[in-house]
């Protein structure tokens, strides 16, 4: 029973969410709303070179990280307007999912283990960037 309650709560607090974020990006005028939209497309672009790295090193940990692109998929047809093309939208995810994925093959695979470091921080803190604009 308690399941079912924290199930319901957490589905409650994900629509109240998604409502209180599409509601007003909706009213925003056009440059805020495409800045929200650049957002959550570069977020989709980090968060998939993440899971196809993570196919290497961690497979459990990359089943959670697709259901994270897919939140960000739902958020990007939620505040899409004719005004973006789907090329736009398709360029900024790519260019965030290649800027991601080199980082991580640094942080994998670099020979200066300072580069190495940094490298692994950033991709860290940019993935946290996108993570806290997620309720999960």
């Amino acid at each position: 029973m308690v399941r079912i309650f924290t199930y319901l709560g957490a589905l409650c607090a994900a629509a109240l969410w998604m409502g209180l974020l599409v509601s007003p990006a909706r009213s925003l005028p056009q440059t805020q709303g495409n800045e929200l939209l650049r957002t959550f497309a570069t977020c989709a672009g980090r968060l998939s070179a993440t899971m196809e790295y993570q196919w290497m090193f961690d497979g459990p940990e990359s089943e959670r990280t697709d259901r994270s692109v897919n939140g960000f998929d739902v958020l990007i047809e939620a505040v899409m307007g004719p005004e973006i093309t789907g090329r736009q939208l398709m360029g900024w995810r790519i260019d965030a999912k290649i800027a991601q994925a080199r980082l991580l093959n640094l942080a994998a695979f670099g020979q200066d283990p300072r580069l190495r470091v940094h490298a692994a921080q950033m991709a860290e803190q940019y993935l946290n960037q996108c993570k806290t604009l997620l309720l999960q």
